[in-house]
């Protein structure tokens, strides 16, 4: 009788284990990295954009950009796009890693 009220109760600890478990969530990738490089008065800030599988970003600069505050005499150039590819109604979209990037000059 022990025997089996024991081997019941493992088993439903496993099972709460087994349920928790699969409802931790798991570490994502970062879906931005944004890095700057400085060499002597200027330098580059830049965006790279980890698209999921299955998904695409399509170009609309009004809500697909790159900003960056203003810094008293600091100059940040327009934002530089990758070329992308034309979908089927002529937008451009962007799929896998996409890589922007803006000038900076001091």
């Amino acid at each position: 009788m022990f025997k089996s009220k024991l081997i019941i109760a493992s088993s439903i600890l496993l099972l709460i284990f087994s349920l928790l478990n699969a409802q931790v969530d798991k570490p994502e990738e970062s879906v931005v990295d944004i890095t700057l490089e400085q060499n002597g008065k200027q330098g580059t800030v830049s965006a790279t954009y980890k698209i999921p599988d299955g998904f695409h970003q399509t170009l609309q600069k009004d809500y697909f950009f790159l900003e960056v505050e203003d810094i008293p005499g600091i100059t940040f150039a327009e934002t530089i796009y990758p070329e992308g590819e034309k979908d089927a109604d002529g937008y451009i979209e962007y799929k896998g890693k996409i890589y922007s990037h803006q000038k900076i000059y001091y």
